[in-house]
């Protein structure tokens, strides 16, 4: 049976750190589907995440029957969920390996070794900026700026994820 998405009365659940895409990818589709926002915060503790899917889950309102899922393993957060819903979860990892992907096939880590994945301007403590200034304030300017170097180390690329959202070739935006 092949369904429109239109037609379907579902719920999307998603990361937080792809709504930019996910509001776009709806005006695209021309749907308007609820949308529960995971924060992606949640990201560091899976266990933590799948608790909170769940408790999101029992909210579901009646007559929704398909939950699309808008991100990926995880960490493992989505082992052992069940629902009473027919849920649609990506074959993939993670919210990077998610925006790399194309075609219906799975897709796990489809990072590149080296490589830093930006998918659009983040101006959070989850940009390269604000992760390093999260470790200065947690353990010193020096002892921050050591880590965050380390931690970053092995990366020899930054590559933009062109999803269309963004006008990622815009000098401010390279920049």
């Amino acid at each position: 049976m092949n369904t429109d998405v239109k037609d379907i009365n579902a719920v999307i659940i998603a990361c937080s750190a792809l709504k930019t895409h996910l509001d776009a990818a709806q005006a695209s589709m021309g749907t308007d589907h609820p949308v529960i926002w995971i924060d992606r915060r949640l990201d560091e503790d899976p266990q933590a995440m799948k608790e909170y899917i769940l408790q999101k889950i029992a909210l579901i309102p009646q007559g929704t029957d398909t939950l699309l899922l808008a991100f990926g393993a995880c960490g493992g957060c989505w082992e052992g969920v069940s629902s009473a819903y027919r849920m649609v979860i990506p074959k993939v990892d993670d919210c990077v390996t998610m925006m790399l992907h194309c075609g219906d096939t799975a897709g796990f880590n489809l990072k590149q070794p080296g490589h830093q994945y930006i998918m659009g301007p983040e101006f959070d403590d989850f940009s390269l900026e604000g992760i390093m200034k999260k470790l200065c304030m947690k353990y010193g300017g020096p002892a921050g700026n050591s880590l965050f170097y380390t931690w970053f180390s092995d990366y020899t690329n930054v590559d933009i994820i062109d999803t269309g959202t963004y006008g990622c070739y815009e000098e401010d935006f390279v920049e």
